[in-house]
C-alpha cells in the first residue's frame, strides 16, 4: 500500500457506494425543498448530505479514510485494521484534511446554489 494510502479496494467501494448513496439523497432532497416551496434557510441543510457524499467520492478517489487517518490506523485486506508508522500518518492526515476542506467547500457551494433556485 502506497504511503497516505489506508484503504484496501473493498473499503474504497464501501466509501464510494456511500459517497453516491449521500450525493443521490443530496439532489432528492435538493429536489424537494424546491418542488415544496420551503423556506430558503432550510437549503443550507443540503450542506449535510452534499459534503458527505463529496467526502466519500473523495475518499475512495485518494484511497485514504478520513477516520483512519485521524487514529493512524489502516484497512487490511482480511477487513481488520492495523496501526500505521508516523511517516504514513502525517501522509494520510494531510491527505485526510484536504479531503474535509473539499468536501465542506464543495457542500457550500451546492447548498448556496440550492439556496438561490
Amino acid at each position: 500500500m502506497p504511503a497516505g494510502e489506508n484503504l484496501t479496494a473493498r473499503g474504497v467501494d464501501r466509501r464510494r457506494r456511500l459517497g453516491i448513496f449521500a450525493l443521490a439523497v443530496g439532489v432528492l432532497a435538493a429536489a424537494a425543498l424546491i418542488a415544496l416551496h420551503a423556506p430558503r434557510w432550510t437549503r443550507g441543510l443540503l450542506v449535510v448530505p452534499f459534503g458527505i457524499g463529496i467526502a466519500g467520492v473523495l475518499q475512495a478517489r485518494e484511497r485514504t479514510c478520513v477516520a483512519l487517518a485521524a487514529v493512524s490506523m489502516r484497512e487490511e485486506p482480511d477487513g481488520s485494521y492495523c496501526s500505521v508508522s508516523a511517516a504514513d500518518t502525517g501522509r494520510a492526515r494531510r491527505v485526510a484534511a484536504w479531503i474535509l476542506v473539499r468536501a465542506l467547500a464543495g457542500g457550500a457551494v451546492v447548498a448556496f446554489a440550492a439556496w438561490l433556485i
